[in-house]
């Protein structure tokens, strides 16, 4: 996604074994920026709970993206999308 300039440019760089560093190191303080508060305060079961279901969350709400991004694609282009076969998988003629 850096790479795409979605994110900052920085979590792009590679290490010598073509390993995200920047990107991995980054993830993990985010993590435990996150987690250690709120382990502190409502405990380690509550709060793998919640890290969870934001996980979920982020999960169902990317899925329901592209659900909206194919039907718009669909609406726009609706001969791609021709029988039932089409609606799963749309191809150009």
């Amino acid at each position: 996604m850096s790479r795409e300039h979605a994110l900052p440019r920085p979590l792009a760089r590679l290490s010598g074994r073509q390993t995200p560093v920047v990107a991995i190191v980054f993830v993990a303080a985010l993590t435990l920026a996150l987690g250690l508060p709120l382990t502190y305060a409502y405990g380690g079961a509550s709060t793998a709970g919640y890290l969870l279901a934001t996980g979920a969350l982020a999960v169902v709400l990317v899925y329901l993206s592209g659900n909206i991004a194919v039907s718009v694609l669909g609406a726009r282009r609706p001969a791609s999308f021709q029988g039932l076969g089409r609606v799963f998988m749309p191809s150009e003629r």
